[in-house]
């Protein structure tokens, strides 16, 4: 379960809609936890092309 949030006007086309989780199993909370440790690893190993894909002013 979800909880959305307030929207976040980043580009003049769109906008980020943030949330945040209020409810999630066990199997979820671990399979989450393990894609944001992995891609934390990858960004820490590749710090360079990481900011080739990030747009300026994120």
């Amino acid at each position: 379960m979800a909880e959305m949030l307030q929207p976040v006007r980043k580009f003049q086309a769109a906008c980020l809609q943030p949330f945040r989780f209020v409810a999630l199993g066990d199997d979820d909370h671990r399979k989450l936890r393990m894609a944001l440790d992995s891609a934390l690893d990858r960004s820490f190993l590749d710090p360079v092309s990481d900011q080739l894909k990030t747009p300026p002013g994120l």
